[in-house]
Order: structure tokens, then sequence, then C-alpha cells
């Protein structure tokens, strides 16, 4: 969805959500994208 919305308006990006159960989601419309998280229990996620 993140690529239909950023590509009809000509641009291109990301977003880090985090859901209430802690759940983590990493869009983006590039290449690539820079992009890490961690969550209460300690765990982390980091990439490129």
């Amino acid at each position: 969805m993140l690529h239909v919305i950023l590509g009809g308006l000509g641009g291109s990006g990301g977003v880090i959500g985090v859901d209430r159960q802690g759940h983590i989601v990493m869009e983006f419309s590039t290449e690539g994208m820079f992009r890490g998280a961690r969550d209460c229990l300690g765990r982390r996620e980091v990439a490129i």
C-alpha cells in the first residue's frame, strides 16, 4: 500500500510502525532504507 500511495504522489520513503501488541513493521518504497527497532523484551532488528 505504501508503494501505491507514495508512487501516486511522485515520492518515495518509508515508515516504521509498532502496534499495541509490539509487532513491528518496516515498509519502504525505495531500493533500500537504513532501519532499526527494539521492543520491550530487548528484541533488536537492524537492516539495510
